[in-house]
Parts: C-alpha cells; sequence; structure tokens
C-alpha cells in the first residue's frame, strides 16, 4: 500500500474484535480473542488517492476467492463510518467474480508489537540501519515515519531504487512538517543520505547515483 501515491502511513495490528489489548500470540491461541484479525491501518490522502482506488489495490494485493478457517486471515475491510462502508459494499457487489471479502465496521484498531511493523524492511539489516530509525525516534517511527512506509514497499519489490528516492527527497525540508517526530533539517537529511549509502552498499544504487544524491542534499 505504501507504494501508492497519497498513502502516507501504514502499520499492522488487530482489529474487529471485542476483548482489549489483542496481542499476536493471543489472536493465535487464546479463544476469547479469536474474532481480532490481523489488519494494516493506512493513512491516506483522499484528495490524491480516491479510497475507490485504496480498495482496488487491496483487491490486487491479495487472492480474496478463497476464505479462511480462522477469523484472524480473512480478507476484510474495516469502514469508518458509512460513506467508506457504501463504497465499499458497492465495489465488492461489481467484483467480476465471487470473493470471500467481508466489510464490517471498524471496532477500536490496536497496533502489532514492534517486530511486525515494516517487517520486509526489518528483514533487509543493512536498509534498516542505513534508515537509523530505531536510533532517531525509537519503535514508534516504524509506525509513524513517511520514510519507513516508502522503504517498506521498496523492500517488498514495489517500488524501484528511483522511485524510492524521488519518495524520500519530497519528505526533505521544507516538507518535514510531515514528519510528527523529526524536528531539524539535518536529522531529515541525515535519513535520506544514509539511506542512500545503504542502498548503494547492497548494490542498488551505484556511485554516481550515490553522489548525485549527495550533490541534491548539499545544495537543498
Amino acid at each position: 500500500m505504501a507504494a501508492l501515491g497519497g498513502v502516507k502511513r501504514t502499520r499492522v495490528g488487530y482489529c474487529g474484535g471485542l476483548a482489549a489489548n489483542p496481542t499476536y500470540r493471543k489472536v493465535c491461541s487464546d479463544e476469547e480473542f479469536s474474532d481480532w484479525a490481523e489488519v494494516i491501518q493506512i493513512d491516506f490522502a483522499p484528495e490524491e488517492l480516491p479510497y475507490e482506488d485504496v480498495l482496488s489495490h487491496f483487491w490486487k494485493s491479495h487472492d480474496a476467492s478463497f476464505g479462511s478457517s480462522k477469523r484472524q486471515y480473512m480478507s476484510a475491510i474495516f469502514v469508518h463510518g458509512d460513506a467508506q462502508g457504501e463504497v465499499a459494499e458497492r465495489m465488492l457487489a461489481a467484483r467480476p467474480r465471487r470473493v470471500a471479502t467481508v466489510v464490517e465496521s471498524a471496532t477500536d484498531f490496536y497496533q502489532a508489537e514492534a517486530y511486525h511493523q515494516k517487517w520486509l524492511l526489518q528483514r533487509k539489516a543493512g536498509l534498516f540501519k542505513a534508515l537509523r530509525i530505531m536510533d532517531v525516534e525509537g519503535p514508534a517511527g516504524l509506525l509513524d515515519s513517511r520514510a519507513a512506509a516508502r522503504l517498506n514497499a521498496f523492500a517488498a519489490g514495489h517500488l524501484s531504487a528511483e522511485e524510492t528516492f524521488a519518495a524520500m527527497e519530497a519528505l526533505t525540508p521544507p516538507s518535514r512538517t510531515d514528519w510528527t517526530r523529526l524536528a531539524t533539517p539535518s536529522v531529515l537529511t541525515g535519513h535520506v543520505s544514509s539511506t542512500a549509502q545503504g542502498l548503494a552498499e547492497a548494490g542498488e544504487l551505484d556511485n554516481e547515483a550515490l553522489d548525485n544524491v549527495r550533490r541534491r542534499m548539499l545544495l537543498g
């Protein structure tokens, strides 16, 4: 989802259940928490990305033709309000083939454990360390950092290196108000610069391209 223009932040967690404070262990093995589903929560700008496009990408991103024996893994859209519900139901009814997706009103959302957040990015240790987000922001950065969302899309193979850097550069000053915890231009610039170095070391960016990124950072 973070590869879509207009998506600001993503986080994974649990929705749809009743018992408070679900965790991965509880959802997997505790009957009291069996009504919770694993979900992704998306912050997006409707003026840049229509809700219909979010739903279209949702169906493109997984095989919804088969149901799950566990609610934990079901195909579901948790809507916020009647407007989203009407759009979701209309698009579900118009699907060209039968899908097992259900539309439900969103309950409270609980964030999943830190090791689940931006999982693919965390598995790319060199890239994850280059971002330095844990050093600067701690675990909360995995939830709120727009850079982490874009880089997770890159780690998943949904953005090229060039597209990733274009997105990263868009987050540098003067657009720093899009960041919730990083206050100074030097810190923001450090994120882009260190990430460029990490990608270069990983062979995703040649030295000339890395120099160009550094040059743009100096000029910007």
